[in-house]
């Protein structure tokens, strides 16, 4: 699965406001992907990357890593400082415009069709349960660090065949954002240090 990594990071990149971190690798990964390069092409542009911020390549740099690929490069830092011009969108439009724009244009995976489906579907549920919530920042930017954390997750496109006689396993987010109801639930806090602690006496 390819496609949700570049839309993370091209999310972190575009919004510097947020002062989230992206790692390097995901950076030259999303550069493969996305502008079709080998991964030594790939790194060498993601390790000219500053605080969000794509800097124009000088001649050197260009010869270096080759024109088609310093071409493509100069195209996504002109998608970026375009949509940084704008207003910051709802991730989940965000997330829109990305597949459109950008990803539309390499070659169909049904698992990354799916998946990419999946994150849309998971980023307008966060959106529209957390829009009457104050969360202190960005909407968006709490996606991310919810996904990053595993605390969210991408929603699964498949409904289960018999739900009436069915176990669901799902965190709370999940299970009410979904407008799950069941008869029976059972909340357990995985993180508690209780889990590891016995009366030994």
């Amino acid at each position: 699965v390819r496609h949700p990594p570049i839309q993370l990071t091209l999310a972190l990149l575009a919004h510097p406001q947020w002062q989230l971190d992206w790692g390097v690798p995901d950076l030259a990964q999303s550069l493969q992907l996305l502008l079709k390069l080998d991964p030594v092409r790939a790194w060498l542009l993601s390790r000219q990357v500053l605080d969000c911020n794509l800097p124009a390549l000088e001649l050197w740099q260009r010869e270096r890593v080759g024109f088609r690929a310093a071409q493509g490069y100069d195209l996504l830092r002109q998608w970026l400082d375009s949509y940084r011009q704008g207003p910051e969108q709802p991730i989940d439009l965000f997330f829109q415009r990305v597949f459109g724009e950008l990803l539309s244009r390499l070659p169909p995976a049904r698992d990354d069709l799916v998946v990419c489906r999946q994150l849309l579907v998971s980023a307008h549920k966060f959106i529209k349960t957390t829009g009457r919530i104050n969360l202190g920042i960005s909407p968006g930017a709490a996606f991310i660090r919810m996904l990053s954390a595993g605390t969210v997750a991408a929603e699964s496109l498949l409904e289960p065949a018999n739900r009436e006689h069915a176990v669901i396993l799902t965190t709370p987010y999940a299970y009410i954002s979904g407008h799950l109801r069941s008869t029976v639930q059972v909340w357990m806090d995985c993180t508690s240090r209780r889990w590891f602690q016995q009366d030994v006496r």
